[in-house]
């Protein structure tokens, strides 16, 4: 009796679920190419945090949307558009889940050309720090794997985090992907940690 009690704080306390019927999340507008920036050209294409619009992303500080070959010096790793991170900003987007998912999230990554000032990002699911990354010149792949999420809504972020002047740099492709977890092996992951638990108080 004492153990399924545990068990069933322990899901709780994580905010999964066992439900059978899984609807698997996913992430929308991943490379930008829907907003307000595609009714603008040339060297102005681009808009700031507080008028730029790109449902279902969230802009915040001096981040926003910039077209290919604008002011910004940039060219997107995929399609026409990018999102940039200038000085202390965020880009994020709230995805829903109905069940147990493993995601993994890839995303793309470059600092700005031709400007010194170093930004780092960090990545956050839920108010959780993933991982700080510090970009280079070149449009580079980033993956977080292993994110357990249960069912409920959640939230991907993107941060720049400094706040020397001109301190940028440029988000695109991201991309996630769900793996079911399985209601058994759920279980035996959190068996495998109350285990543990239950030794550290027996000791």
């Amino acid at each position: 009796m004492m153990n399924k009690k545990i068990l069933a704080l322990s899901l709780g306390l994580f905010g999964l679920t066992t439900t059978q019927a899984y609807a698997a999340p996913i992430l929308e507008n991943t490379s930008f190419e829907v907003s307000s920036v595609t009714s603008f050209s040339g060297m102005n294409a681009f808009q700031y945090a507080g008028v730029v619009n790109a449902a279902p992303w969230s802009f915040t500080g001096l981040s926003g949307i910039s077209e290919n070959d604008t002011a910004w010096f940039g060219v997107a790793s995929s399609g026409g558009y990018f999102a940039f991170l200038q000085q202390d900003s965020s880009v994020s987007q709230t995805f829903f889940s109905n069940g147990n998912y493993n995601l993994s999230i890839s995303f793309d990554l470059v600092d700005r050309p031709f400007y010194p000032a170093d930004q780092n990002v960090q990545i956050w699911v839920d108010s959780i720090l993933q991982t700080t990354i510090d970009p280079t010149a070149f449009w580079a792949t980033y993956t977080v794997d292993n994110l357990i999420v249960g069912a409920g809504s959640h939230t991907l972020e993107f941060r720049g985090i400094y706040t020397a002047a001109d301190a940028s740099s440029f988000l695109d492709n991201i991309q996630m992907t769900a793996v079911n977890v399985s209601e058994p092996a759920l279980l035996s992951l959190l068996a495998i940690g109350l285990f543990g638990f239950a030794r550290r108080r027996a000791a």
